[in-house]
């Protein structure tokens, strides 16, 4: 079994030997080859050993997990947040496809978070899909971000300003862009539901999100149902439409 050389940054030393005695025990393909409790150690050591893996806590005393990664440049490794439960910081982490594990770490979910960055090891997009996490955080105004779509032969980084609507389709959620294309991603319209709560994304049915900002009109018959700026009709379920309307009127 090949191993992954990996390095734990963390602030608290039982925490590190927590999770160090975890991956020893239950991720045997982990071998964790340095430690860190800080920012600054974490560069100097991320720099000396050039590990495949990190698992970065995202509060220490020197700065966040974020600006050890904008220091280091071109992260060319994985990384596993590891967190206490921050709202903004997991949004953040999930809006951009990356793992993380809650303090304190539960077996399952670490062994988990392993499997899924150890079968995603070849794909070679570490280090825009840092860069594209750092961004985004630097950009509260969730329409200027942009968001990582991993189709089955791809990933593409699509602006939220350029999203049409989703439609889901059973485990998967299909992406239409303002261009005319369309992304078909492994990822449910719920966990897409939850990542772009916002003033311009709205469920107005079971299958469907639209942004707000490609409304054309609202048509009362038929039930009711929008038709969208590149033509597309969408049907608004009963019990989503006051939410919709109070959306496109102001209430």
């Amino acid at each position: 079994m090949q191993k992954i050389r990996s390095i734990i940054v963390e602030d608290e030393q039982d925490n590190r030997l927590n999770l160090k005695v975890m991956l020893q025990s239950y991720c045997p393909n982990i071998e964790v080859v340095a430690e860190a409790e800080n920012v600054a150690e974490g560069l100097k050591t991320i720099r000396q050993y050039q590990p495949e893996l990190v698992f970065l806590d995202v509060e220490m005393p020197d700065g966040s997990g974020f600006d050890l990664l904008a220091r280091v440049g071109k992260p060319d490794f994985r990384v596993i947040f590891v967190t206490a439960y921050s709202q903004y910081a997991i949004k953040a982490i999930k809006f951009n496809a990356m793992d993380y594990i809650l303090k304190p770490i539960d077996i399952s979910e670490l062994c988990l978070a392993v499997d899924k960055v150890s079968h995603n090891m070849k794909n070679n997009d570490s280090i825009e899909l840092i860069q594209n996490l750092l961004g985004n955080i630097q950009h509260r105004d969730l329409q200027s971000r942009r968001i990582p779509l991993a189709s089955a032969d791809s990933l593409r980084m699509v602006e939220l300003s350029q999203v049409v609507r989703l439609q889901g389709e059973n485990n998967y959620t299909r992406f239409f862009l303002a261009d005319g294309t369309n992304i078909l991603v492994s990822k449910t319209l719920k966990d897409y539901d939850s990542m772009l709560e916002s003033n311009d994304f709205i469920r107005v049915h079971q299958s469907h999100i639209v942004n707000l900002s490609f409304v054309k009109s609202f048509i009362k018959t038929d039930g009711g149902y929008l038709v969208m700026e590149d033509g597309s009709e969408v049907g608004v379920s009963r019990a989503k439409k006051q939410d919709l309307l109070d959306r496109l009127y102001g209430g």
